[in-house]
């Protein structure tokens, strides 16, 4: 059972440590500005800032806010298009131009339609004219153009250094500063328009293709069957052939002169976010796609109408789907990381691409949390706290469903294959399976946890239990027990071989060794080690041991240790140490290939060949904890966490010659504006590049950031350092921006960095600004005034002068007695804005935020002043019951007339707060347990009396010596569990 109890707390502390995410492979970011909620194209520029077009206007996310500009004309913005030089051009409705982008950031959008006056009025564009032009175009210079409807920009494309803009029935082209370049007028419309090779191509409906030559489009040979359905897409292929998309669902090969459609496409699923699945076959599929993108190697990407992403892999003649969504995806593009970036009626979709990871869960059959993978032949075995599943992996295929073994009722920990056979480690006892059954071997009370056969003593098994090492001896196809060191019970959890005997690490009694000893009545002796042999420990006293073809490492919360001959010596292993987290412990795993893997229960590293160390995965908040590695041939591996399996595929290209790369590795971390807000509305944006000096009496300095990590690994997390006024960083923080009051004058450099889950800081560009003195504060000013005083003669002109300087001072002394008036007055508000900043909106008490931060002071000062500490966690019982009953405001009243209850209840300095949703939560500093639950029976009794009928209930905490406030939350948590599990209305 203590195995289980460690397993619990690491998810407990897992689940406290990390915040929720997306899956990493598929990440959304919703735009958090009000704007219809609709899109229609997608960009990423040189900066890796990404542009969405909406409906009458532009988003952008610099990565950590999102802005919006509006284009001249309403309507859909179906076009966007990042040049080589930066520039964004864009196409909407009824107008088409480039972004420009200001000293202090802000955006400008430039109108290139006034450059195609007269073409449009030549062409008639819609039967309209410009106003107050005749037939032949006189004064079209200076004609209001309201009435010019050309409809919608559906593409641009970049050829040669022209920027080419396709309308319904016009096409526009400009050079690389705007300038009109070229115009054509086509009534029977135009399609795609793109890069063939070297040539540009254009569908002339109607007619067929055309490509560019000199300023004329002139008819390709051959395509008059390509004049009906709308193009989407033409895609250059390696042997001269161009693949084509329409919109009647065709997937035709142009080559040689000849049009022939690809009629043999197949479909497979691809993985969902959702557990969805796709199929289909060549209509299904290529009758819901249209506009896309190539990706190489034969492989193509397109949006969709029915919310998948479908990814044609020309070579093998098939279809992969990735379900991302339910509606409309206009189109993918591959960003500055190779993922694929598209747009829904809910804002930016990112896919890894391609996947660096799959994932295996009940579907696949994994049940339980997964304590170890072996893989045995080409058998994979999971040994799971649900028992034994069964698979197959051969040549590195992974054949699901996993088939449970009927070896044990209750968990499993260790599998392994003496030569004889299988061993299994379960709750209680070590089996023998043989014909697909198991027999015990051994006594019911060893309760083992990992095996290990000694490699330099055939015949010995050793056995890491709950309750210590134990040693058993080969006899016939079983084992009797030689011996075991279990009276003062640990539990070993790993086991590693040495030359001087086996390395016992454990989670929480550091790291012994057991050296066979004839003379000992067990066998064997126990042999610990300590900081008189090198090694250190940190405050869990936790020791990992793994063997590596180098020899044995041991992994503790103070560091990597290698061990030589009965001594520790500290060790990085080539750069892994540096990326650790601290206090982080790994398990090492070698692969066959030569490759390195090391796994802490939230992190997995790889280091390729002779590359270096880098993050392969971190893990989901759902997945669990990390609980076991295990290599494939081919540089892949599987990952085993709380019911899942995770499959990193090294072919995904996620690596160079020097090793693995990092995940999002070009991300940039940059100011993207700086505001001067002086109270008010008066508020001015600084220039980004050469700041001016400016004066700061009585105001705030704002700076935003943006962090163009888009991966959705982990939290972005920021921090500062002011140069200038204090040299230290800051604490990490989630907010992406600082703010400065009333900074005393001087130079100063901010500098910034930030972190993405457990990935090292990314440091971003310096930002020196200087703040100026008052003319009065200004260093010339009293050498200027002493030197004028030396040049006025008499006592009458010094008295005089006296005056002035009094009446200066006088001033000077309003003034400073007006700054301190509005600083008081500043401070007051930001008290009231602080007060509603900390207080639930609906009813009254403190919130999450406040609640958080008074935890984390509380537990503080308990730990500093031994002061006792309750917590208690309210769940008002049948809630949602309720609220589906009597509707959302009764609901909302229930809620008050709760927390009421809960502030009658409590003293002055116990806090009140709301949790969240139906939970509320109570800080009681100076409260023990039996304190804390008789608080919350009175509370309990006072609802059920004064809450109309509603009722709660409760799980109380009292924090113990070396807790962090998670882990009070977490035992009031379960204990809340427990309370609602026992039928509700009561404390547990």
């Amino acid at each position: 059972m203590r195995g289980c109890i460690g397993w619990a707390f690491a998810l407990l502390l897992f689940a406290a440590s990390m915040a929720r995410a997306a899956d990493p492979q598929i990440t959304r970011i919703s735009p958090d500005v009000r704007v219809y909620p609709q899109y229609f194209s997608v960009e990423q520029d040189r900066l890796r800032h990404i542009y969405v077009g909406g409906s009458g206007g532009i988003l952008r996310f610099d990565g950590g806010r999102w802005t919006w500009l509006k284009t001249p004309r309403p309507g859909a913005v179906r076009a966007l298009h990042a040049d080589a030089r930066g520039r964004l051009w864009v196409g909407g409705s009824d107008c088409f131009g480039y972004l420009r982008t200001l000293s202090n950031g802000d955006l400008e959008y430039v109108d290139l339609v006034p450059g195609f006056r007269r073409d449009l009025a030549d062409s008639g564009s819609s039967g309209a004219r410009p106003a107050g032009a005749d037939a032949s175009g006189t004064d079209v210079a200076d004609a209001n153009f309201a009435d010019i409807n050309f409809a919608d920009i559906w593409q641009i494309t970049e050829h040669r250094g022209r920027i080419y803009f396709r309308g319904l029935r016009d096409l526009f082209a400009v050079d690389a500063d705007g300038a009109r370049a070229g115009y054509w007028h086509h009534e029977g419309r135009f399609g795609e328009i793109d890069r063939v090779g070297d040539e540009l191509w254009v569908q002339w409906r109607g007619e067929g293709l055309r490509r560019l030559e000199g300023d004329a489009f002139v008819p390709i040979a051959g395509t008059g069957g390509l004049s009906t359905a709308l193009i989407y897409n033409f895609f250059a292929l390696d042997d001269g052939g161009v693949l084509i998309t329409d919109a009647a669902g065709g997937l035709k090969i142009f080559k040689d002169g000849r049009v022939d459609p690809l009629d043999d496409v197949a479909s497979t699923d691809g993985a969902a976010d959702d557990g969805s699945a796709h199929g289909g076959g060549l209509h299904d599929n290529a009758i819901q796609i249209n506009n896309g993108v190539a990706l190489g190697g034969g492989k193509f990407a397109f949006g969709s109408f029915d919310g998948v992403l479908r990814v044609l892999d020309l070579p093998r003649r098939r279809f992969e789907s990735i379900q991302v969504g339910k509606s409309f995806i206009p189109e993918v593009v591959v960003d500055d990381d190779g993922a694929l970036l598209s747009v829904d009626d809910r804002g930016l979709i990112r896919v890894e691409w391609p996947f660096r990871w799959l994932r295996y869960g009940k579907a696949e059959g994994v049940e339980g949390s997964v304590y170890a993978l072996h893989r045995i032949g080409d058998a994979l075995y999971l040994s799971t706290g649900a028992g034994v599943y069964r698979g197959s992996i051969a040549n590195g295929v992974f054949d699901h469903p996993l088939a449970r073994q009927d070896w044990t009722r209750g968990e499993a920990w260790h599998i392994l294959d003496d030569g004889a056979g299988l061993l299994l480690a379960d709750s209680r006892s070590l089996s023998r399976i043989d014909h697909g059954r198991a027999t015990v071997i051994g006594s019911d009370d060893l309760y083992p946890r990992t095996l290990l056969l000694d490699p330099a003593h055939p015949g010995l098994l050793w056995v890491g239990s709950e309750f210590g090492p134990v040693l058993l001896k080969r006899d016939g196809d079983g084992y009797v027990e030689a011996g075991r060191h279990t009276k003062a019970p640990w539990l070993v959890s790993s086991l590693a071989a040495t030359a001087d005997g086996i390395l016992l690490g454990s989670d929480e009694n550091g790291l012994a060794m057991a050296v066979l000893d004839a003379r000992d009545p067990n066998g064997f002796r126990v042999v610990r080690f300590g900081p008189r042999e090198g090694l250190r420990f940190g405050a869990a006293n936790t020791a990992v041991v793994s063997a590596t073809p180098e020899g044995a490492v041991v992994s503790t919360e103070a560091g990597l240790f290698r061990y030589r001959a009965g001594r520790f010596v500290a060790d990085d292993l080539d750069g892994l140490g540096g990326l650790l987290d601290a206090g982080e412990v790994v398990t090492l795993v070698a692969s066959g290939d030569g490759d390195r893997w090391a796994y802490s229960y939230h992190t997995a590293y790889r280091k390729s060949g002779n590359g270096r160390w880098a993050v392969a995965l971190h893990a989901r908040p759902e997945d669990g904890p990390f609980m076991s590695l295990l290599t494939l041939p081919g540089g892949d591996a599987l990952i085993a966490a709380n019911g899942l399996l995770v499959r990193y595929l090294s072919r995904a290209g996620d690596h160079d010659g020097d090793g693995t790369r990092p995940i999002a590795e070009r991300a940039t971390l940059r100011i993207t504006r700086v505001r001067l807000n002086r109270g008010g509305e008066r508020v001015s944006t600084l220039p980004l590049d050469q700041p001016p000096g400016f004066l700061m009496t009585g105001a705030t300095l704002e700076f935003d950031l943006g962090l163009t990590d888009f991966s959705g690994v982990g939290d972005k997390r920021y921090q500062f350092r002011l140069e200038g006024f204090d040299d230290t960083w800051s604490d990490f923080g989630m907010q992406p921006g600082f703010r400065f009051f009333s900074l005393p004058p001087g130079r100063y450099t901010l500098h910034v960095r930030a972190r993405v889950g457990n990935a090292p800081p990314i440091e971003g560009v310096p930002y020196p600004f200087e703040v100026i003195p008052r003319w009065y504060e200004r260093a010339w000013f009293l050498p200027a005034l002493v030197a004028l005083a030396s040049l006025l003669a008499g006592f009458a002109l010094i008295r005089r002068q006296r005056r002035r300087l009094a009446a200066l001072r006088s001033r000077n002394i309003e003034l400073d007695a007006l700054v301190r008036a509005r600083t008081q007055d500043l401070e007051r508000l930001n008290f009231s804005l602080q007060d509603l900043a900390d207080r639930d909106g609906l009813t009254g008490i403190a919130n999450r935020r406040k609640f958080d931060a008074f935890l984390q002071q509380a537990v503080e000062r308990a730990h500093a002043t031994g002061e006792r500490l309750g917590l208690a966690l309210i769940d008002v019982d049948h809630f949602k019951t309720y609220n589906d009953a009597n509707g959302h405001q009764a609901g909302d009243d229930a809620l008050i007339r709760v927390a009421r209850c809960l502030s009658d209840s409590v003293r002055g300095d116990t806090l009140v707060a709301r949790y969240g949703g139906e939970e509320f939560a109570i800080v009681a500093p100076g409260c023990g347990l039996e304190d804390v639950r008789h608080l919350a029976e009175r509370i309990r009794a006072h609802v059920a009396e004064a809450a109309d009928g509603m009722t709660v209930s409760i799980g109380v905490s009292e924090l113990h010596p070396g807790e962090t406030p998670a882990d009070c939350v977490a035992r009031a948590d379960a204990a809340l569990y427990r309370a609602k599990s026992a039928g509700r209305n009561r404390v547990d």
